[in-house]
């Protein structure tokens, strides 16, 4: 580390085993320190991390009950020299353009700056073969990388969100806001920045998510947390039954995913550099269960997406 600086992962994770591991292991020497907290997984996820978490001894994994309630283990890390990197088990990260941005982000560099965001995209298919995919991009589509100066702010309380999420808690020391943001994607080409992300939003993540496509074979992707709280309730579970018969769009026209993420036309782009999840089949070794989801999806959106060639 340098002059006191540290790079912090945080991983969310459960029931990711298809993706894990690839997103785990690219990332890993960009930190010098993870925590993983576990939110309740049924699959492989949790001896994927524990794979490696044993050749990474840097991981610290935490067994969390609420994903609402894990943004405490970040407090104390308010007013440090501490960058906080939150990841989710859907976020692959290119490792040789965080390998060069690690050098420059603990010698200070970026320390003028609030959040880093960089290149996301939104992958609707893979083709590994080619080293390419395609997907929904910026400017159309949000940014959503999290990269945080945890230096430029005094505190950020926990509340009812789970980590890195009720921003508006934030309260920063002179000099920094909410708008104290580099957006990278707005000034390095994909091709050659170094922070850069796959958001495999709509890809199974596990053998217990259903891969069936919503309407007009338009894959919704899994519930975010937010929707899975809201479905607990008797209430809402009534009225969305209600609406699923007035409106046979209707959980197409309500999904996160979709209304969040598919913006703006589907581009292709090059993934090379990214690797594939059976890269790691020493610490996942169910790597064919990845590689199903991931040419499912991808034949899925090939045939429904306009403009995409096969």
């Amino acid at each position: 580390m340098s002059e006191g600086r540290q790079i912090l992962g945080v991983w969310l994770l459960r029931d990711e085993e298809h993706f894990a591991a690839w997103s785990l292991m690219n990332a890993a020497e960009f930190c010098d320190r993870i925590l993983v907290m576990d939110n309740r997984s049924r699959d492989r996820t949790r001896q994927i991390v524990e794979a490696v978490a044993a050749r990474h001894r840097h991981v610290e994994i935490l067994d969390v009950e609420d994903a609402r309630d894990t943004h405490k283990y970040l407090e104390d890390y308010a007013g440090t020299r501490t960058w906080v990197f939150g990841v989710d088990g859907d976020e692959i990260y290119d490792p040789a353009g965080l390998a060069r941005m690690r050098p420059r982000l603990l010698a200070g560099e970026f320390d003028g700056y609030w959040r880093i965001a960089g290149h996301m995209r939104h992958v609707l298919g893979i083709r590994l073969d080619r080293a390419e995919a395609f997907g929904y991009t910026q400017p159309d589509a949000p940014e959503g990388t999290k990269c945080f100066n945890f230096d430029a702010i005094e505190s950020w309380r926990p509340g009812p969100h789970e980590r890195l999420h009720g921003r508006k808690s934030v309260v920063f020391r002179s000099g920094y806001g909410h708008d104290s943001i580099l957006r990278t994607w707005r000034q390095e080409p994909w091709e050659e920045t170094d922070f850069r992300c796959l958001h495999l939003c709509f890809f199974p993540r596990s053998r217990f998510e259903a891969a069936a496509p919503g309407e007009a074979g338009k894959s919704t992707g899994r519930a975010n947390p937010r929707e899975r709280w809201g479905q607990r309730s008797l209430l809402r579970r009534a009225r969305r039954a209600v609406m699923r018969r007035l409106d046979p769009r209707y959980d197409l026209k309500r999904n996160y995913k979709r209304r969040t993420y598919a913006k703006g036309p589907v581009a292709t782009f090059d993934i090379g550099g990214f690797g594939a999840p059976d890269d790691f089949c020493a610490v996942a070794p169910d790597c064919a269960g990845a590689l199903a989801a991931i040419r499912s999806a991808t034949e899925l959106h090939e045939r429904t997406q306009p403009g995409v060639t096969p």
